[in-house]
């Protein structure tokens, strides 16, 4: 996109590749596309078959606007979308921290950091809490006794 944002556009049914060429105003290219290469862009296997036609045809809608009004124009149809996010771009949004799921947790070594919590609140469940530092288990690790091949200490 012109602002370097990216989406994701998934088109499952005819309704949604109908609105996809409606909003990007190529329906009629697209038309005009499908009888030429003799393809069926009514069925999942015609478009995948001429998706790179396809892709190659909507990518200078796409490359011509901002994120903004991507999301403001596919918002009007059916399409299913979603603007595509890195793990970092996730782990920033405020909506992720205010989840009641997840946790902040101060990390020695490394600082505070958001983790997920338990799912499901059971009693006698331990919450979130920091790995320990190196080493500081090693006693409860190494004194467990060692298992031998049959399962029996």
């Amino acid at each position: 996109m012109a602002d370097g944002h990216r989406v994701l556009v998934v088109v499952l049914t005819n309704r949604h590749f109908a609105d996809l060429g409606k909003v990007t105003g190529l329906a009629g290219t697209l038309t005009a596309v499908e009888a030429a290469v003799g393809g069926d862009f009514g069925t999942d296997a015609g478009r995948y078959e001429h998706r790179e036609v396809i892709c190659g045809l909507l990518a200078p809608w796409f490359a011509a606007r901002t994120i903004d009004e991507v999301e403001a124009a596919l918002g009007e149809t059916s399409l299913l979308w979603q603007r595509y996010r890195s793990f970092a771009d996730v782990a920033a949004d405020p909506a992720v921290a205010a989840n009641p799921l997840m946790r902040r947790i101060d990390q020695p070594g490394v600082g505070p950091v958001t983790v997920p919590g338990m799912p499901l609140v059971q009693p006698g469940l331990p919450d979130v809490a920091p790995a320990p530092a190196l080493g500081e288990d090693r006693e409860a690790v190494l004194g467990a006794p060692a298992m031998g091949r049959n399962g029996s200490s």
